[in-house]
């Protein structure tokens, strides 16, 4: 029957709490207007934020919960991420967020600037290095986990001579090492909060170091039933924004927005993610502040018994504790080192010291026994005006009266003192004032003041004399406190109190939007060091190079100083060899030719050993294949793959003598022929400029290959084709010399007679021998001008280049020569083969005839074994067909490439066109043939024609020259 009512008033009382709390929230957050207009960010802040979105990266750790991590929907999440939302919110930016493989990996990003910023992180002194860190938005404590096997509470002295894990390059590792140097810690490095807490779950480590709100998630969210919190350590971590030092800009805006945020938001936020566990029921907290609250009434009412009796006692101690103070007092005053005194001013006028402690006389000279009997003894060691000055301020007329400070000067001494003293009046019933103070003799002080004035007007000569404007202003109200001689003679004399951005320039309506002073102090307002920019004043129109930095000035404040020199001509010469630099740049890339520039690397021994590439045009990529990017500051011998790099020697001789030289080349590896002028550029420097004139070389080569080739020709007409011609002439002479046998017997002899049929049948067997060598002859004549024919139209066709699959191409051949080839009895291998550009007609006529000539020149004594192979060796797609047979002499092995040779005649069919169509076709294709033989051990016949394809600096084959 009670609870009711009792559970209604509590609904409504909770009513109330929840409305109080939504108001609470609501109300700053109706107030607070967002944006970037309302932070007061600088045009310059602004101008950043608007112009370096590309910049606005972020790498976060994947599984840091609840700090921030990676969620379920690969998204950034936690309390990081959300205190970073409101902050994208204010500036109305995004950061483009990344997840990094652990926090080392993330450090060195902010370190170098890939990440501009980490959203939650400690502040250390190694990390303030390179990032700048914000106030903090949350404080957590730092604990120790261990395993609920671990009895009692935990420290770090409990762990002595154990291992302890912590994550690598997190701030805990580095409160660890610490510890671990006074009780021998052995520190196991993991990756990541969950396999620290593994380590400890599984027996890896009996602790593991991290902030209560990250393991306590952790544990929760992996159900690490077997761990518990073994003990609290005396660190606590402050949850900051860190910013790379790399961006200042963008730090500076983040302070502003994050102190923009209202407190209720973050609060809300810490409340969201760092909370306390609820199992069900009552909070065991909650628990234990019920318990402790009831024990406290318990005590309460006991304590309420012997309360008088207890406040008697300590009534009577404390009246015997303030009279112990006042002799403590009092033995405090005689022995400090200071002079400390009572004085009193009667309404009289006299002067008399009550009390004065014994160190007077160490200071002035005198005893305090003389100083209480008679205060002239002391007052007329003071200078004249000084005291007439000390007594002046003492007498205060005035209501209330003033405590005072004053320097004096002593003359009744063997020496000049400076005295200060400080003093403290109250006004006595009987109208006496009565001064407690004390004076010190600040001599030293005084004598390095003045040493410290001589070193400032020394200081501001030098400032006078150097060639740069100096000057000095404060931070808060601008006011120049300084300028140096050549400023005043540019500008005119400054009046007193006179403001920097309305003297120095011009059109300002306040504190320029260019002013450092943001740059030259941290959050704590230390100065951060020299901040160096450029600047086009706006009174005189001219370049000055600032340097900026804030220093304590002479009264304690911290002020800014800039040195401006004026470099305004460096400037105009450097934007007219900017301008020239871009003219030459444009002409640069859009040279034919390949221009490239470098430097001679030495040895040890200043030997010319390789030379270094400093710079490329687009056509050194064109021709080379190689990109710029991979080529720049790369040896030669590394770009092209060459051990000396080319033609150093010729280079080295450039840049040692400074003359220019001039050749012509054939490049193998590129399979192209250059005309480079090499001229010096500087001392051990050089440029080149590469000419391809492949294409004339080629078209030269190509008209001498047909001068020798007509040469064949006329050779073939002038003795191959004579030589059945002669047979032609002389049988048919012989025919005719029958013939006229044959008219005289017919004129002379008679019809049928015996004579006739003699004469007859003893001349036809010279009749037949001569008609089949005339016959052969006309055969052979028949069969060298279809040779000559084929030649010719071999070296006209036209040809369609395509991509080919030389294995298909292979392939085919065999196919059509599977009789040949059955017929001998040859093992042909065929191994893989790279692809190729050319003409699929002409190669397959090249590979036929190879195959071909493998097959008929077989060792018969020994079994025929063929094995065609392929590889890539720099820009060419090199391909052999190799057999065991009878194998070339080697004053054959360049004769077998001219027109209608052939090694055996007499045991071989054939024209001996076969090889010279091979080497016309190759050469068509821009390769190349040759042979490499021995003499009864067989032959190797290789041609190499390009792929079309980049070269690649990493893997190689061997140069023709090497293969076997």
């Amino acid at each position: 029957m009670c609870r009711k009512p009792r559970r209604a008033e509590g609904q409504s009382r909770g009513c109330r709490i929840w409305f109080v709390a939504i108001l609470t929230v609501l109300i700053p957050s109706i107030l607070w207007s967002g944006g970037p207009q309302a932070l007061g960010l600088s045009e310059e802040e602004s101008a950043w934020l608007r112009e370096n979105s590309d910049k606005l990266l972020l790498y976060y750790t994947e599984d840091f919960p609840p700090a921030g991590y990676r969620s379920e929907s690969g998204d950034f999440a936690g309390l990081g991420a959300d205190v970073l939302s409101l902050i994208e919110k204010e500036l109305g930016i995004s950061f483009k967020k990344t997840p990094f493989q652990n926090w080392n990996a993330q450090l060195n990003a902010l370190r170098t600037g890939r990440s501009a910023i980490a959203p939650t992180i400690v502040e250390t002194e190694e990390r303030g290095q390179y990032i700048f860190f914000t106030d903090s938005y949350a404080v957590v404590p730092v604990v120790i986990i261990t395993s609920k096997n671990t009895k009692g509470t935990v420290s770090f002295q409990s762990l002595a001579g154990k291992k302890v894990s912590t994550v690598s390059g997190s701030a805990p590792e580095k409160l660890l090492q610490g510890e671990s140097l006074l009780y021998g810690i052995e520190i196991v490095q993991v990756e990541s909060v969950q396999q620290g807490l593994e380590s400890v779950a599984f027996g890896e480590a009996s602790a593991f170091v991290e902030s209560l709100a990250v393991a306590s998630y952790m544990i929760e969210r992996l159900g690490y039933s077997n761990l518990r919190v073994g003990g609290e350590t005396n660190y606590r971590f402050e949850w900051k924004l860190g910013v790379s030092k790399e961006y200042p800009l963008l730090f500076s805006s983040i302070q502003k927005a994050l102190r923009h945020i209202p407190v209720s938001e973050l609060e809300a936020i810490r409340n969201r993610w760092i909370s306390l566990g609820r199992n069900g029921g009552l909070d065991p907290t909650l628990r234990l502040w019920i318990r402790v609250s009831l024990g406290f009434l318990l005590a309460l009412t006991i304590s309420l018994v012997v309360l008088s009796y207890i406040l008697k006692r300590r009534l009577n101690q404390k009246v015997a504790d303030l009279r112990k103070s006042e002799e403590k007092y009092r033995q405090t005053a005689d022995n400090s080192p200071a002079v400390v005194y009572q004085l009193r001013l009667d309404s009289e006028g006299y002067v008399s010291f009550p009390y004065i402690n014994e160190s007077v006389s160490k200071v002035m000279d005198v005893t305090a026994q003389e100083v209480l009997e008679d205060a002239n003894v002391i007052l007329n060691k003071i200078e004249q005006k000084d005291r007439e000055q000390i007594l002046q301020r003492a007498r205060q007329p005035e209501e209330p009266v003033r405590p005072y400070n004053f320097i004096f000067r002593t003359t009744g001494l063997n020496k000049l003192k400076w005295i200060e003293t400080h003093a403290t009046p109250s006004r006595q019933p009987d109208g006496s004032i009565l001064w407690d103070g004390f004076f010190l003799d600040v001599t030293e002080r005084k004598n390095a003041e003045d040493r410290l004035q001589e070193s400032n007007e020394r200081l501001k000569a030098v400032m006078d004399s150097i060639d740069s404007f100096v000057y000095i202003a404060d931070m808060d109200t601008y006011e120049l406190l300084f300028v140096n001689e050549p400023l005043i003679r540019a500008w005119g004399e400054f009046e007193k109190g006179a403001v920097c951005w309305k003297t120095i320039q011009k059109d300002q309506d306040g504190p320029c939007p260019f002013c450092t002073n943001h740059l030259l102090v941290d959050k704590d307002g230390k100065p951060t060091g020299v901040y160096q920019w450029e600047f086009q004043n706006t009174v005189t129109g001219r370049w000055y190079e600032c340097r900026d930095r804030a220093i304590r000035w002479i009264d304690g404040r911290t002020v800014r100083m800039e040195i401006a020199t004026d470099f305004t001509n460096r400037k105009l010469a450097e934007e007219a060899l900017r301008e020239s630099e871009n003219k030459f740049s444009t002409l640069f890339s859009a040279m034919n030719e390949m221009v490239v520039l470098h430097e001679i690397v030495r040895n040890e021994n200043n030997k010319p050993v390789d030379y270094r590439i400093l710079d490329c045009n687009d056509a050194f990529t064109k021709i080379t294949g190689v990109e710029k990017k991979m080529a720049v500051g790369k040896l030669a011998s590394v770009v092209y793959q060459s051990d000396p790099p080319p033609y150093l020697e010729i280079y080295a001789e450039v840049a040692r003598t400074g003359k220019p030289r001039r050749h012509e080349t054939y490049y193998a590896p590129y399979n192209r022929y250059f005309s480079i002028s090499c001229v010096p550029t500087g001392r051990d420097k050089f440029a080149t400029v590469a000419t391809d004139v492949t294409d004339s070389r080629r078209a030269e080569k190509t008209i001498e290959d047909k001068n020798k080739e007509l040469e064949q020709i006329i050779y073939v007409a002038s003795h191959d084709l004579r030589s059945p011609l002669v047979n032609v002439d002389g049988f048919s002479r012989e025919l005719e010399y029958v013939l006229d046998d044959f008219k005289k017997l017919l004129r002379t002899g008679e019809p049928g007679s015996a004579a006739l049929e003699t004469v007859v049948r003893s001349a036809l067997p010279d009749l037949e021998e001569a008609l089949r060598h005339i016959r052969a002859s006309a055969l052979q004549m028949d069969s060298l001008l279809k040779g000559l024919l084929r030649l010719s139209r071999s070296g006209r066709a036209a040809m369609t280049i395509v991509p080919l699959e030389m294995d298909l191409v292979v392939q085919n051949v065999l196919s059509s020569m599977d009789y040949q080839i059955t017929t001998s009895g040859a093992q042909i291998d065929v191994e893989p083969l790279p692809n190729c550009y050319g003409d699929e007609v002409l190669l397959t006529q090249v590979m036929t005839n190879l195959i071909g000539n493998a097959i008929k020149y077989l060792d018969p004594k020994r079994s025929g074994k063929i094995r065609i192979s392929g590889t890539v060796h720099l820009r060419n797609s090199i391909y052999c067909v190799e057999d065991n047979g009878i194998g070339i002499a080697p004053e054959h092995q360049e004769q077998i490439f001219q027109l209608f040779h052939r090694l055996n005649p007499t045991k071989t069919d054939g024209e001996g066109l076969g090889l010279t169509i091979v080497r016309q076709i190759v050469s068509r294709h821009d390769g190349r043939v040759w042979v490499q033989s021995e003499l009864g051990k067989g032959s190797k016949f290789c041609f190499e024609i390009p792929t079309k394809r980049q070269p690649s600096p990493q893997k190689e084959s061997p140069s023709p020259k090497t293969l076997t």
